[in-house]
């Protein structure tokens, strides 16, 4: 065998020893830092129990995406970063601008992440498009911007409606749902009588208020399309087995300002476990929390 020969069985020996290793590599990795792309998984469908399956356990991404030093809320880096970590859904914060613009923002003041002082709502479009994050100089984005993205990376959507909606304001954010055909693949966390009638059977809606109180009292309703949503101390396992078996998806919260500072870690994994165990399958988390799945 001449050295020429040798030389490229080697090569190729090498290549394939690197290509066992990276295969490996991301097969042992947990889910949320597997994207689900590696998988050629599809777009999670909410009213589809095989897609639900499919994408067990759907985290939703608190605050716009993956959060943090270098990564504002609501912005494009935390949603791509949210996308790449195997995150199924996106939750965005939605407020209208002076003149009915959405766009995708949180605080009801500008001052702690953009500079200056004032609301989104006391701003024209133009002049809140000029703003940056003080966290990592970006721009805030318009919720078409953002829906847009969100559908070319394959996310479903959870709305969080932050502002006191006009009916142009709600027809714009319909439009968008609608441009981006991402309607059966969105769900509101807003509860207004304004949102429901608004939005219709167009996305889905969480269970009200009444409805949990007849729950509660021990009233069997038919919830299905629906999801109950809040904190994991508010609701039991018996709770949870009972809105499934009605109908309704159960997706707890697991934030940051849920629990004590000190402990946040330690309590979290604890509802996390807690909800898993009583059959749990949605979970919207701030990024910190992705470790426990």
């Amino acid at each position: 065998m001449n050295k020429t020969v040798s030389g490229r069985i080697a090569v190729l020996s090498i290549l394939r020893c690197t290509m066992l290793f990276l295969v490996r590599s991301i097969l042992s990795l947990p889910l949320v830092l597997a994207p689900m792309w590696l998988f050629g998984a599809e777009q999670l469908r909410l009213a589809d129990e095989e897609s639900i399956q499919a994408h067990t356990p759907v985290l939703i991404a608190h605050r716009g995406g993956v959060v943090g030093p270098g990564l504002p809320e609501n912005s494009l880096s935390a949603l791509e970063l949210a996308a790449k970590n195997g995150y199924a859904m996106v939750e965005v914060d939605i407020r209208m601008t002076a003149d009915g613009v959405p766009v995708a923002f949180h605080d009801g003041q500008l001052l702690e992440h953009v500079g200056v002082e004032g609301t989104i709502e006391e701003l024209g479009y133009y002049e809140v498009s000029k703003l940056r994050y003080r966290e990592g100089n970006e721009r805030i984005l318009s919720l078409d911007e953002y829906l847009r993205r969100a559908a070319e990376l394959d996310m479903a959507i959870m709305l969080d409606i932050k502002t006191e909606g006009s009916e142009h304001f709600f027809n714009e954010v319909k439009r968008i749902l609608t441009a981006y055909d991402l309607n059966e693949n969105t769900l509101t966390i807003a509860r207004s009588e304004a949102v429901r009638h608004a939005f219709g059977q167009s996305v889905m809606h969480r269970v009200s208020a009444d409805e949990e109180a007849a729950v509660d009292q021990g009233q069997v309703l038919d919830l299905a399309g629906k999801f109950w949503f809040g904190w994991p101390r508010y609701i039991s396992n018996e709770q949870v087995a009972q809105y499934q078996a009605m109908g309704a998806l159960v997706i707890p919260s697991i934030n940051v300002f849920h629990y004590p500072e000190h402990e946040h870690m330690v309590r979290a994994e604890e509802d996390i476990r807690r909800m898993q165990d009583a059959g749990v399958r949605f979970f919207q988390i701030d990024s910190i929390y992705d470790v426990f799945f």
